[in-house]
């Protein structure tokens, strides 16, 4: 099944519908994250631009991290990875998303060992050439740029590579710049 393909405006309503929804009960959000991820997907793929599918992919994702940890899965890491490559000037969307990611990679970083299985899907899905996108189009912006921060610090301190990548990407500028902008 497929979010209607064809229409972004009903594609929008249709994550709307499933963001207001998860909201009910924690059943009805291990419902929407269990049997809908692959149409969600389907839809943010398909309606990459869309302010409104992003926004409630988003809203979803973040409700997700926060209330139901134990639900989070490759799929739903790799669907804000997408959203914050298609949506990288829209703050609301990258708060959400870059909130759920801060969430994500702590429950990661909590795990002894090499880098959990969520810091690798997110390094791979999210290069970090995004990430100083974001970081120089919201350096005025702390609900932004807090928890682009502390994914950055999640990340560099996971692996000596995600580090070296970081640095390659001139990622580390971020915070320092924000620094100049106070």
């Amino acid at each position: 099944m497929d979010l209607y393909p064809q229409n972004r405006k009903l594609a929008g309503a249709a994550t709307r519908t499933f963001a207001a929804m998860a909201k009910i009960t924690s059943k009805h959000l291990q419902d929407i994250i269990s049997g809908e991820i692959r149409p969600i997907s389907n839809a943010l793929h398909e309606h990459a631009r869309s302010r409104s599918v992003n926004l409630h992919i988003a809203e979803l994702i973040h409700l997700t991290a926060q209330t139901r940890p134990d639900l989070i899965s490759d799929g739903l890491i790799i669907m804000p990875c997408k959203s914050l490559r298609s949506s990288t000037r829209d703050a609301e969307i990258a708060t959400h998303l870059l909130q759920s990611l801060e969430i994500f990679l702590t429950a990661s970083a909590s795990k002894k060992g090499a880098p959990g299985a969520f810091n690798i899907s997110i390094a791979q899905a999210l290069p970090s050439d995004v990430l100083v996108k974001i970081g120089e189009t919201h350096l005025a912006d702390s609900e932004v740029i807090t928890p682009l921060c502390n994914c950055i610090v999640l990340q560099a301190t996971s692996s000596m590579e995600y580090r070296d990548d970081f640095v390659n990407a001139g990622t580390i500028a971020i915070p320092l710049r924000v620094f100049d902008q106070a």
